[in-house]
C-alpha cells in the first residue's frame, strides 16, 4: 500500500506540476504528496529530484534516478550501440513485460523527464544549458559532454534515423532531439500499464504527449500516429471517469480532455474535438459565449458601439474564492502588460474600452485560458475564411490578455494567434510583425524562467520552435524583409524556404554552392537532396533523395509528381503520387493532385476516389468539393454534385463560379428556390454579368411550366430532367442563409 500510494504521488506531482501554476502545492496537498514519496523506501530517493522537477524545472535529476532503475537492464547490452538502439534492444528483449517495479518505473520516470526536457527546448523556452548533453546516456553518466561538432552529428544521425514516420521527416533542426527519441522508443516498446506489481495511471497521457509533439514536427501528418494518438485519447477518457479528481485536481484531469480535443484538431477531427472540448468545460464548470458589448476599439472613435467580447461563465460560482486565493499565492507572477508593452496603438487598440469592463472579466487559471485557446482553434477552424474573421476571433486572444496575472505560456499562445489575426488586416499588419518580435526575443531570453512557463506547456497550442521560426520568417518575406528571413532559414536549416529566399534574390548559384557544402558533411540526408532538385530542377536528385532514404522518404516522390506535372506526363505523375500516399495518406494536397492527375488522364471514377479522400481529410478544402461536384455533374449524379456544391460555396462565398455551378446542379434537382438564393448571390457580385446563360435558361423553363401547371410539383413534362421539389406558388427571393440550409429531400 505504501508503495501504491508513493507511486501515484509521483504520477500527480509530475502531472500537475506542468498543468497548474506554481505554487499549487502548498494548499492543494503537495507537500502531503513528497512526504509519502520520502515515506516509502524505494521511492524516497526521489522526492528531491521531483521538487527540482516540479518546482524548478530542472529534470536532469529525474532523468539520472530513472537510469539508475535501469541500469539491470541495461548491463547486457553491446556497448557499441547507441543510446537509442540500446534503449530499443532491451525494450524489445522484455516485451513490454518487466516484472520488477524498479525497472518499470525506471522506465517511465526517464520517458517522461526526457519528454519534458525536449519539450522545454523546443516548446516554451528559455534554451536549454546546464548539464544537458545532446546524448541523453552521458546526461545520465554525468560524463564529459560532447563537443559542438559531435552534438551536431549526433542531432543529424538521430533526425535521420529515429524521427522519420511513414516517409515523412521533421522540419527545421530542433535541439536535443535525442530526448525525443528516448521518450517515444519507451512509450511505444513498453507497456507501461499492465504489471502486477506496479499501476500507472497516467502513462497513457505521457504517451499521448509524446507522439502528439513528434506529430507536430514532422512536415505532414502521419497516419501511423494518427492512430496511435486517437486509439490513446479515446482510452485516457476511458481511464479519467475512474480517477479520484480531489487527488489529481480538477484542472489537471480537464487537461487532459483538452490535450485529447488537440489531438482531434490536428487531424481535423471536429466533431470527436467538440466533444472533448464539452467535457473539459464541464469538468471545470466553465462556459464561455461570444456577446456583444458596448464601447470603443479605435484611438479617434467617439461614440460607444457594439464589440464583440467572449465572456466566461463558471457554474455555481464556486470557482472565485479558489482562483482568488491562487492570485495571493502567486503575486510576484507576470505583469498583465507583458507582451503588450510598446506594441502601436495609433490607431486600432490593443485591447477595446468597454463599458462597465471590470463586469466582464474573470480570473482564469491556466487551464481555463488553455481551454479559451483551443475554443478559439475550434471556432476558426469550423468559419469559412473570410475578411471578418480575423475580427472575430480576437475576442478570445483578448480574454487572455485581459487576465491580471496571465500565464506565460498561454499569454504566449495568444500572442501568436493575435499575429495571425493582425497580419490579415492593412491597418495592423505591422504590429503583427512586432508581435511576432517580441515572441522570438521572449523565447530567447532566461526571464521569465522555465518554472514559470511550465504550466500549459503540453495543454496549450503552440508550434515547436523550428515551425514557430519559420512562420516568423515567412512573415519577414511577406514584408519584403527577406535578407532577415533568410538568416532565420539557415539557422533552423528550413531548406525549402532558404531557396525561395535566394530565388526572390536572385542568388540561385549561393542557395547550390550552401546545398553542395551541406551535403559534402551529410551526404545521406534525403532532405537535403531534395533541395539541391528544387535549385537546379533536376530530377536525378529526388531520385537520389529517395534512394538514399531507403525508399522511405515521400517528399522525394511529391518533388517527382510535381516535375512529372509540370511537363505534362501526367501518368508518371499518377505513379509517383501513389508511391507517396502509400507511405504517408495523410496528405491532402497530394491526394488532390492525384485526382487531377487522374482527370487529366481521363480516369474520373479514380479522380472521385481521389477528391472523396480530399474532402475527407481536409473538409474546409472548397477546390476538392467543387472538382468533386464537377465530376458528379459530369456523370449527371446531381444530388450528389448539389451536396458537394453546397459545402463548397459555404467555404468560398465570393466565387461567382461555384454559386453558378450551384444554380445549375440546384435545378437540375429541383430545388428552384435555392437556385433562386444562388443567383441573388451572383447579382450581389460585381461579376454579376458573368453568370451562365444555360441556367437563366433552365430556370425559365421550370417556373414557366410551374406556373402554367399552377405551381403544382407533381408534373409529367419536366424539361431537361429538372425535377421539381418544391412548392413554387409564390416564388420570393429571401435575403439570408436560411434558404441555402434548406434539407434536401428525396
Amino acid at each position: 500500500d505504501a508503495m501504491a500510494a508513493a507511486l501515484q504521488a509521483v504520477e500527480v506531482l509530475l502531472a500537475r506540476s506542468v498543468v497548474e501554476e506554481k505554487g499549487w502545492h502548498h494548499g492543494a496537498g503537495g507537500d502531503h504528496l513528497l512526504d509519502l514519496v520520502r515515506g516509502c523506501p524505494r521511492t524516497e530517493d526521489l522526492a528531491t529530484c521531483l521538487e527540482a522537477a516540479c518546482f524548478q524545472a530542472d529534470f536532469v535529476p529525474l532523468f539520472r534516478a530513472g537510469l539508475l532503475r535501469l541500469k539491470p537492464a541495461l548491463q547486457g547490452t553491446d556497448p557499441a550501440l547507441s543510446w537509442i538502439e540500446k534503449l530499443g534492444s532491451i525494450a524489445a528483449v522484455e516485451g513490454g513485460a518487466h516484472d520488477d517495479a524498479d525497472v518499470r518505473l525506471g522506465y517511465f520516470l526517464v520517458a517522461v523527464a526526457s519528454l519534458l526536457v525536449f519539450a522545454s527546448a523546443n516548446l516554451s523556452g528559455p534554451p536549454p544549458g546546464g548539464d544537458l548533453s545532446e546524448d541523453p546516456e552521458r546526461c545520465g553518466s554525468q560524463g564529459p559532454r560532447l563537443t559542438k561538432e559531435e552534438a551536431a552529428e549526433l542531432s543529424k544521425r538521430l533526425v535521420l534515423e529515429h524521427t522519420s514516420v511513414d516517409g515523412e521527416y521533421v522540419v527545421g533542426k530542433p535541439e536535443l532531439v535525442g530526448y525525443l527519441c528516448t521518450a517515444s522508443v519507451i512509450f511505444k516498446k513498453v507497456d507501461l500499464c499492465q504489471s502486477s506489481e506496479l499501476e500507472l495511471a497516467s502513462a497513457p497521457w505521457w504517451k499521448l504527449r509524446a507522439l502528439h509533439l513528434h506529430q507536430k514536427l514532422l512536415h505532414k501528418n502521419s497516419a501511423t500516429l494518427k492512430a496511435e494518438l486517437v486509439r490513446t485519447a479515446n482510452e485516457i477518457s476511458q481511464s479519467l471517469r475512474s480517477l479520484d479528481e480531489g487527488v489529481w485536481g480538477r484542472e489537471c484531469l480537464a487537461a487532459a480532455e483538452i490535450e485529447c480535443a488537440g489531438v482531434m484538431q490536428t487531424y481535423q477531427l471536429a466533431q470527436e474535438a467538440v466533444v472533448f472540448i464539452k467535457r473539459a468545460g464541464d469538468r471545470l464548470g466553465m462556459g464561455m459565449k461570444a456577446t456583444g458589448v458596448m464601447g470603443k476599439r479605435t484611438v479617434h472613435q467617439v461614440d460607444a458601439k457594439a464589440q464583440m467580447v467572449v465572456v466566461t461563465e463558471h457554474a455555481g460560482g464556486g470557482a472565485g474564492a479558489e482562483r482568488d486565493g491562487r492570485r495571493r499565492a502567486s503575486a510576484e507572477d507576470l505583469p498583465r502588460d507583458w507582451l503588450l508593452e510598446g506594441l502601436d496603438q495609433e490607431d486600432i487598440l490593443l485591447l477595446p474600452k468597454l463599458e462597465g469592463e471590470e463586469e466582464h472579466m474573470a480570473d482564469l487559471t491556466p487551464c481555463e485560458q488553455a481551454l479559451v485557446l483551443v475554443y478559439l482553434v475550434q471556432v476558426s477552424k469550423s468559419q469559412a475564411k473570410t475578411e471578418i474573421q480575423s475580427w472575430e476571433m480576437m475576442p478570445y486572444c483578448q480574454c487572455v490578455f485581459k487576465q491580471d496575472r496571465p500565464g506565460a505560456f498561454a499569454k504566449m499562445a495568444a500572442t501568436l494567434h493575435a499575429a495571425r489575426f493582425e497580419r490579415e488586416r492593412n491597418r495592423t499588419r505591422e504590429r503583427s510583425l512586432v508581435r511576432m518580435e517580441k515572441l522570438v526575443e521572449v523565447l530567447q531570453l532566461p526571464q521569465p524562467g522555465a518554472v514559470k512557463r511550465l504550466p500549459g506547456i503540453f495543454t496549450v497550442d503552440f508550434p515547436p520552435l523550428p515551425l514557430f521560426h519559420k512562420e516568423y520568417g515567412e512573415m519577414l518575406i511577406a514584408m519584403a524583409m527577406v535578407g532577415a528571413a533568410l538568416v532565420v532559414f539557415e539557422k533552423y536549416e528550413h531548406w525549402d524556404s532558404l531557396i525561395v529566399c535566394y530565388q526572390l534574390l536572385q542568388k540561385t548559384a549561393q542557395a547550390q554552392k550552401l546545398i553542395n557544402d551541406r551535403l559534402a558533411e551529410s551526404p545521406d540526408d534525403p532532405r537535403l537532396w531534395c533541395a539541391l532538385g528544387d535549385v537546379t530542377k533536376d530530377d536525378s536528385c529526388y531520385v537520389k533523395a529517395w534512394e538514399r532514404s531507403g525508399r522511405r522518404h515521400a517528399r522525394a516522390q511529391r518533388s517527382l509528381a510535381a516535375s512529372a506535372m509540370r511537363n505534362d506526363d501526367y501518368a508518371a505523375a499518377v505513379g509517383h503520387w501513389e508511391l507517396a500516399l502509400a507511405l504517408n495518406p495523410l496528405n491532402p494536397s497530394g491526394w488532390f493532385a492525384l485526382g487531377y492527375s487522374y482527370m487529366r488522364e481521363g480516369d474520373e471514377s479514380s479522380a472521385l476516389r481521389a477528391f472523396t479522400r480530399v474532402t475527407q481529410l481536409s473538409p474546409d478544402n472548397a477546390e476538392a468539393w467543387n472538382n468533386l461536384a464537377a465530376l458528379h455533374m459530369k456523370r449527371q449524379t446531381w444530388k450528389m454534385a448539389f451536396a458537394a456544391l453546397k459545402e463548397a460555396t459555404r467555404l468560398r462565398r465570393e466565387s461567382w463560379q461555384l454559386w453558378d455551378n450551384y444554380v445549375e446542379a440546384g435545378l437540375m434537382c429541383g430545388h428552384v428556390m435555392l437556385s433562386l438564393y444562388g443567383l441573388q448571390r451572383i447579382a450581389a457580385m460585381e461579376c454579376c454579368h458573368k453568370v451562365s446563360l444555360s441556367s437563366l435558361d433552365l430556370l425559365l423553363d421550370v417556373v414557366s411550366r410551374v406556373k402554367r401547371e399552377g405551381g403544382g410539383g407533381g408534373a409529367t413534362n419536366k424539361p431537361r430532367g429538372a425535377n421539381v421539389n418544391e412548392d413554387l406558388s409564390v416564388l420570393e427571393i429571401n435575403d439570408s442563409d436560411e434558404e441555402e440550409g434548406e434539407e434536401e429531400e428525396g
